[in-house]
């Protein structure tokens, strides 16, 4: 009898990884009308648009899939008891819809290397099929069929860590549900956050909740106040952010960027047995020699158990699946930091912009001016629908010394508006150079959070896309300088003009050379 043989478990699909039914909803059938889409004031654009993408040429890919989709051979099917699953588009898909979705989940992903598109990638981008396959994605169906009877009800689900994976594809969104049962009151905004959330699944993220000393919620979902966690509920607070637990009564400290950013959560999973013409199998196993059944690892060898009832090695082969699954990396920081490393922006006309990214907590983007004497004039946007980024503006002179600086607080608007997230100087200023720093920075008090309102936010999450527009007076013109030990500047060239034989003007170059004096050393 061979090595191993004599034992026998049943085969547990999954081990490891752990669905999410989301409660989003309930309450957003109060807000606007899907072709509303998200409010938005005069701010920053989101880089590219839904069909090029936000981020084209990134390794990582999220797909938002407004378009329907059919599932074959996945676990929503195994789930479901159904070969074949048929995702219907959603009612609430209208363009203006569509666009505002894309913005909202673009901003929450800028600060990684991810492209957010409504184009289909092809399957090599969005399927990771090796351990060092290094482009993939996540699928995101947005539906109004609610058809795996498991989760019937819920407004999302998908798998934890499951990006890159055909077998665990499909982050599911359900506008009908947000919709108390028509997917066109659902909110853009509601539908961006969760896609957001289910897609945070797939790359690792847990829940987000909060312990009041009553008991635990599952998802912390403030109704008042500016802020809420994606990974909670966040659909009726302006501001929706990353989190790592930071608030008062946490009970998931999580920290969401390094989960997303943590690589080491590249891995293969065994997801099924099966024998040899191709059939799952789902009854008892014998592992044979080393192999273990909770941990398969290629190469491993299982059998089904003998016709006696035991693990006698005469049981028919079976053989261990694998898919793939992967994280993703920090986009990359294309400003400097400081002033030595600052950014030049040149003043044409008065005037320049420039769009840029906060991608991470310690992150301020430094940009050089030259500045001419008079009024200087800067200006951070956010992004015009639902931004992520709470920026405060800084102007330091070259000694260091800051000439002004802007760090209103967040004033909440609406369940979609919060004001207070931009900054703007305009200060008098001598000739010289000058750099402006923009920075994430948080608002409030997030330990005072309380069930209802967060009390604000810190700066971990105040990340995202805005524009610097910068206006100034015109630097002035920069002259030769004069030689230090008072010598002439060298020598130069006369031009003249003659007239030749037959009409015909000759240029007459003459050479001037200018005497330089020189001081000695005795």
């Amino acid at each position: 009898m061979g090595a191993g043989m004599g034992r026998t478990a049943v085969r547990r699909v999954l081990a490891g990884m752990v669905v999410c039914a989301a409660a989003l909803g309930g309450s957003v059938a109060q807000a606007a009308s899907a072709d509303d889409a998200i409010p938005a004031s005069a701010g920053a654009s989101i880089p590219g648009s839904p069909a090029e993408g936000s981020r084209p040429g990134a390794p990582v890919t999220i797909y938002l899939d407004f378009d329907g989709e059919v599932l074959e051979d996945h676990y929503w099917n195994r789930l479901a008891g159904a070969s074949r699953l048929d995702f219907a588009p959603s009612a609430a898909a209208t363009p203006a819809l569509i666009q505002a979705v894309w913005a909202s989940v673009a901003e929450d992903y800028a600060p990684f290397d991810i492209n957010v598109t409504t184009t289909r990638p092809g399957d090599d981008r969005l399927y990771k099929t090796s351990e060092d396959d290094e482009e993939y994605g996540a699928h995101a169906i947005i539906t109004d069929s609610d058809i795996v009877p498991e989760k019937v009800g819920t407004a999302g689900y998908g798998w934890i860590g499951g990006a890159g994976s055909e077998y665990y594809e499909g982050a599911i969104i359900l506008p009908i549900t947000m919709g108390g049962g028509d997917s066109t009151r659902a909110s853009a905004k509601a539908i961006a956050e969760g896609v957001s959330h289910e897609v945070g699944h797939n790359f690792g993220l847990d829940h987000q909740g909060i312990d009041d000393g009553s008991g635990v919620q599952e998802y912390y979902a403030p109704l008042t106040g500016v802020w809420g966690p994606i990974m909670g509920q966040a659909e009726l607070t302006p501001v929706s952010q990353w989190t790592r637990g930071d608030y008062r009564g946490a009970n998931h400290r999580q920290d969401d960027i390094a989960a997303i950013t943590d690589r080491s959560g590249r891995k293969d999973v065994s997801y099924d047995l099966v024998t040899d013409d191709g059939a799952s199998y789902a009854g008892a196993v014998c592992p044979v020699g080393d192999a273990d059944l909770a941990d398969p690892k290629k190469g491993d060898r299982f059998q089904k158990i003998g016709a006696r009832g035991e693990c006698d090695g005469t049981g028919a082969a079976l053989t261990p699946l694998f898919t793939y699954v992967d994280r993703a990396d920090p986009a990359q920081d294309r400003v400097g930091d400081d002033a030595s490393h600052a950014t030049k922006l040149k003043i044409r006309q008065g005037s320049a912009s420039v769009h840029g990214v906060i991608e991470r907590q310690d992150d301020v983007d430094v940009f050089r001016v030259v500045a001419g004497d008079g009024e200087l004039k800067a200006r951070v946007a956010v992004t015009e629908v639902s931004p992520d980024l709470d920026a405060k503006l800084e102007v330091t002179d070259e000694a260091g010394r800051v000439v002004a600086e802007d760090d209103e607080p967040t004033v909440r608007e609406s369940d979609d508006v919060a004001t207070g997230l931009g900054a703007e100087i305009s200060v008098q200023v001598p000739a010289g150079v000058y750099y402006l720093s923009v920075d994430g920075v948080g608002s409030g008090d997030p330990s005072k959070a309380g069930v209802e309102d967060a009390q604000g936010y810190s700066d971990y999450g105040s990340l995202g896309n805005y524009e610097l527009s910068v206006s100034t007076a015109p630097a002035p013109s920069s002259t030769p300088s004069a030689p230090a030990d008072g010598g002439s500047t060298g020598g130069g060239m006369l031009f003249a003009i003659v007239a030749g034989a037959a009409g015909v003007l000759v240029v007459v170059v003459i050479v001037v050379v200018l005497s330089r004096r020189r001081s000695r050393k005795d």
